[in-house]
């Protein structure tokens, strides 16, 4: 695993404390497949998508995969909260042990820390029992700002680019699409526009929480049956062949 993967530093701990946005997530990400049985989640963060898959009626149990030493630290203190059937699993993916199996693996702003993370993806995919990841990873280049850059981001992606990557490891996309255009803007402005540095507390910040507890419970059905042109992350349904 790279040495700057750390994800206490990334979009997916920040946003840990957006309980609405995470239930977003995790509910278009059940729209591309049942999220049920043993959960793998690669690059578990801080817990946001973690508590939010833990509480799922079909789901046995979550295998919270994280290298960071911060991260363990956080979950060994947080245990009672992420959920009972819950197990953190601090070692890189490909030290796991061949006899350990699960049915789903998803892995949320985790990819664009890893240098080359087309075998991550294909091992995790593979792995699996269903031969399926689901995935979100930031989009676009021009939106890479200082939150990309100082939380270790090598890149955002294009549905062309984050194609590539899958292909090239043999891999296949059942569905693909841009998600969250609302947050597109803020952003731009926070990110690009005026190179921000202010975001170790971003899940508590005013503009989160609106974002959090009014724009995305109004917001969110609507873009649900929409296909929008742009959006500050992309999902994905990956299969191995």
């Amino acid at each position: 695993m790279e040495d700057n993967f750390n994800l206490v530093h990334g979009s997916s701990s920040l946003t840990s404390g957006l309980s609405n946005y995470n239930k977003w997530i995790i509910r278009k990400l059940s729209e591309y497949s049942v999220i049920r049985g043993r959960v793998f989640e690669f690059g578990c963060g801080t817990g946001g998508i973690t508590k939010a898959l833990s509480s799922l009626p079909e789901v046995e149990s979550v295998i919270a995969n994280d290298t960071s030493a911060s991260v363990a630290a956080f979950f060994k203190s947080n245990s009672s909260r992420l959920g009972s059937n819950v197990e953190f699993l601090p070692i890189d993916i490909f030290e796991v042990s061949k006899d350990l199996r699960w049915d789903i693996s998803i892995t949320t702003n985790t990819l664009e820390h890893i240098h080359d993370e087309g075998p991550y993806l294909a091992e995790i995919t593979k792995r699996a029992s269903t031969k399926t990841s689901l995935v979100l990873v930031p989009a676009f280049q021009f939106l890479y700002g200082t939150l990309d850059k100082d939380g270790g981001h090598f890149r955002r992606y294009t549905k062309k680019t984050f194609s590539t990557m899958v292909e090239n490891q043999g891999l296949r996309i059942e569905k693909m699409e841009y998600f969250n255009f609302p947050g597109v803007f803020g952003w731009w402005f926070n990110y690009v526009f005026m190179g921000s540095t202010n975001y170790v507390s971003n899940s508590h910040h005013f503009s989160y929480r609106l974002f959090d507890k009014v724009i995305v419970p109004f917001y969110s059905p609507l873009e649900d049956l929409l296909s929008i042109p742009l959006g500050l992350s992309l999902i994905a349904q990956v299969k191995a062949r």
